[in-house]
C-alpha cells in the first residue's frame, strides 16, 4: 500500500515561495541571502533581490543565481574542502 504524505509550515511555503521566485526571474535558482551567507557563497556579480514572500512578515532577500551548477564554484573554501 502507498502511503500518502504531506509536507507543511514555514520552511516548505519559503521553498515555494523561493521556486516561483526563480521561475518569474528566468534563473535556475533562488536561495535567502541569509543561506548563501550560511553557506559562504560567493554572491559577486549575483542579484540580490528584497522580495516579499507572503507568509513572511518582512521582505525576504533572495540571490538569483542563473545557473545551478555554478553554486559549487561559488561555495566559499571551508564549504568547498568539505565536498571535494
Amino acid at each position: 500500500d502507498a502511503m500518502t504524505m504531506s509536507v507543511v509550515g514555514p520552511a516548505v511555503n519559503t521553498a515555494s515561495r523561493l521556486e516561483a521566485v526563480a521561475k518569474g526571474a528566468n534563473v535556475q535558482l533562488a536561495l535567502s541571502a541569509l543561506v548563501a551567507r550560511h553557506a559562504l557563497l560567493d554572491t559577486t556579480g549575483l542579484s540580490v533581490l528584497a522580495t516579499d514572500i507572503r507568509g513572511l512578515r518582512a521582505p525576504l532577500d533572495v540571490v538569483l543565481l542563473p545557473s545551478a551548477r555554478d553554486i559549487t564554484a561559488r561555495l566559499g573554501s571551508a564549504i568547498h574542502g568539505a565536498i571535494d
